[in-house]
């Protein structure tokens, strides 16, 4: 697991990991400050992103704590994306 945002205090993106395939656990805590984090995927090495979507097609998103298990997914790059805040302070980990 790698921490991706670490006191976070303004809305943006987060550095990217490469997930190699399967499951993964996300973990989201702190102050959202009224925000919403979403998780980005790209199939292309980060050229190409789109966020995550349940089965629906509905955004997966985020405005307070959570555990989040992910997957099973293909190979691909990740990160969080936060957007809508005021005066954050979270961390996130993948």
């Amino acid at each position: 697991m790698k921490k991706l945002f670490d006191g976070q205090s303004a809305d943006g993106q987060s550095d990217s990991i490469e997930h190699t395939g399967g499951r993964r656990t996300a973990i989201i805590t702190g102050d959202f400050g009224g925000g919403t984090v979403t998780i980005q995927i790209s199939p292309d090495g980060g050229t190409t992103w789109v966020t995550m979507t349940d089965q629906d097609g509905t955004d997966k998103e985020w405005t307070d704590d959570a555990t989040v298990t992910i997957g099973p997914l293909d190979s691909c790059h990740m990160r969080f994306d936060l957007t809508g805040a005021t005066n954050p302070d979270l961390d996130a980990w993948l």
